[in-house]
């Protein structure tokens, strides 16, 4: 590769990562469904054309955005779990480190969760996905080697379902509406994720 190449990819690499950065912004101030290829090329001061250059649509540019989100949410969870002891308290952990990213990242956290469909926009995405689901069945299988698959399956379906129903109610004040309502859902949330926690430990097949 030539210098003036180089440069060209550098540039490039530069103007996607500053419509990404753009594209997250937007949606921080009005929400993802305000999002537009037009908003987005007036607040990086270019024409559409050059957004198109970059991005082939506005999902294309959400389904990166999506796998910055699932990256941070992958860093966040796995920094609590090294702090768990011998792994015992895997689940636990791992509940704080998705409780602390969707608080710190919301927008990313909602368009992880939208439905969207955009694994099939970005082959890492969907690949990523299911790697983090995979970590989850073995991790759940050392806390319980005694357990089958479906086993291992149901008990973390049962996981994400719990964290990401107490998130939501958090988000949207419902529920825990009273002063200090997100503290409450988080506490509650903790003591839910102990009881599913002592539930894998102690089953038997």
């Amino acid at each position: 590769m030539t210098l003036t190449q180089e440069r060209r990819a550098e540039e490039a690499s530069r103007l996607r990562a500053h419509i990404l950065e753009a594209t997250h912004e937007i949606a921080k101030e009005a929400g993802w469904e305000s999002v537009t290829i037009r908003k987005i090329a007036q607040r990086i001061r270019y024409t559409n054309p050059v957004i198109y250059r970059h991005f082939k649509n506005k999902k294309a540019i959400l389904a990166h955005l999506c796998l910055m989100g699932l990256e941070k949410l992958q860093a966040y969870t796995q920094r609590e779990a090294e702090l768990a002891a011998n792994g015992r308290d895997w689940l636990e952990k791992g509940a704080e480190g998705y409780w602390k990213f969707a608080m710190d990242e919301p927008e990313l956290y909602q368009l992880i969760f939208s439905g969207r469909s955009l694994e099939n926009e970005l082959e890492p995405l969907s690949q990523m996905g299911k790697a983090m689901f995979q970590g989850g069945i073995e991790m759940i299988q050392r806390m319980n080697p005694s357990l089958s698959y479906d086993e291992c399956h149901d008990f973390l379906a049962n996981f994400f379902s719990l964290l990401h129903g107490y998130v939501h109610l958090a988000m949207h004040d419902r529920l825990f509406t009273e002063e200090g309502g997100r503290q409450a859902a988080h506490r509650s949330m903790q003591r839910a994720v102990r009881r599913l926690a002592q539930q894998i430990r102690t089953t038997t097949s």
